[in-house]
């Protein structure tokens, strides 16, 4: 028996079962090779299933890659929306520190202006003319009075 030779036993169906080594495995012999067409498609589509079964696999694991992807995506823009209002915040707070500083400055200048003006009133009235002579205190105590 020629199956003898062979790992498996051929399929009862086939009425004339000849070993295909392009197909490594049992077809019927026919002069048209129908059989073998058959099996060879039978293995390629068996071949595509598996295929077909690790490509899910494969699909499944990015689109949970994917998945983190956008979380992590969706957190950054979060932060990133934090560091525009942070940033905004900061600007509008320095800016009021600016014009703080600018009005101080005015009240500075201001009082610079009226220390001068200060200074130069006295500087007027501190000067004696020659016409006006310090009042002398005629009216002076001796030894303990009248």
């Amino acid at each position: 028996l020629p199956w003898h030779w062979h790992i498996e036993k051929p399929d009862d169906s086939l009425k004339d079962p000849v070993w295909d080594l392009k197909v490594n495995g049992w077809v019927e012999n026919s002069k048209d090779g129908q059989a073998a067409i058959l099996q060879e498609a039978t293995q390629k589509i068996e071949e595509l299933d598996k295929k077909s079964a690790e490509l899910d696999k494969k699909n499944a694991a990015l689109d949970q890659a994917n998945d983190k992807f956008d979380q992590a995506m969706k957190a950054m823009q979060q932060s990133q929306q934090v560091q525009t209002q942070q940033s905004l915040a900061l600007t509008q707070g320095l800016q009021k520190v600016a014009e703080g500083q600018e009005q101080a400055n005015k009240v500075m200048a201001s009082m610079q202006q009226i220390l001068v003006g200060m200074q130069a009133d006295q500087a007027k009235t501190a000067t004696p003319t020659s016409d006006t002579k310090p009042a002398e205190n005629t009216n002076k105590q001796e030894n303990g009075g009248n």
